[in-house]
Parts: C-alpha cells; structure tokens; sequence
C-alpha cells in the first residue's frame, strides 16, 4: 500500500529551488526529443507532487522522491558561457547537500522523515 509524505514548509522551499536547477540543467542539456519527453511526462507529476506537498512512496525503491533525488545526483548548475562539462555538479554544492540528506529521510516514508526533521531541530531548540 503506498504512503504520502509531507515535508515541512522550510524543506519545500529548498527543494523547489533546487528543483529548478535540475529543471535550468535539463533544459540546457537534453534533446529536444528528450526534453519534450521529460516536460509532458515527469514534470507536471513533479509540479504536482511539490505544489500538493504530497509525495507518493510506493516503496524505498520506487517513490517520486527517490527520483527526485536521482535527478538532482545527476545534474549540474548552468553557468551561461561556461562549457557544459565545467558546470558544477549540483550534489558539489553545499546548500544542495542539505535537500539531498532530506530526500534520502523523505524517500524511506513519513516516519523517517520525521526523524530527519526533528534531529535537526532537537538540539539547536536546547540553547535558545
């Protein structure tokens, strides 16, 4: 039976915009036929899934988050007038770093989610 995670608002955010990186990155570097194909197919599921903020885990192994993730791995940040085999791998970037940790929680289902977010919260919330 598949389960829907939830990600809190601070991690949606982070996500789409590292989304849109790997849509910048798509966009720049796959066929025309590919890029058709990647816009009317997986795209709209994935606008869907973020606007909703509702993530389908059918398992570990087959989730849209796992895809997600997947996408980000193995995408780069356009930098205009760079060669494409220069850009830098989004999973370089420190900031992408955080979304992938949570993607990797997110992709196991709700639970583990939860565990992931409130790790990060618990022991900064004991100094303030």
């Amino acid at each position: 039976m598949a389960e829907f995670v939830k990600i809190k608002t601070q991690h949606l955010e982070q996500l789409i915009d590292v989304f849109q990186m790997v849509v910048d990155y798509k966009a720049k570097s796959l066929s025309p036929h590919n890029w058709q194909q990647f816009q009317t197919e997986y795209l709209p599921r994935t606008v869907d899934a973020l606007r909703d903020n509702e993530f389908k885990i059918a398992d570990v192994h087959n989730n849209i988050l796992q895809w997600m993730l997947d996408q980000i791995i193995h995408s780069r940040r356009v930098v205009d007038g760079i060669p494409k085999k220069d850009w830098i791998p989004l999973i370089d970037i420190e900031s992408v770093q955080e979304t992938l940790s949570m993607l990797r929680a997110a992709s196991r289902g709700q639970t583990s989610y939860n565990t992931y977010a409130n790790k990060n919260t618990t022991f900064t919330d004991l100094f303030q």
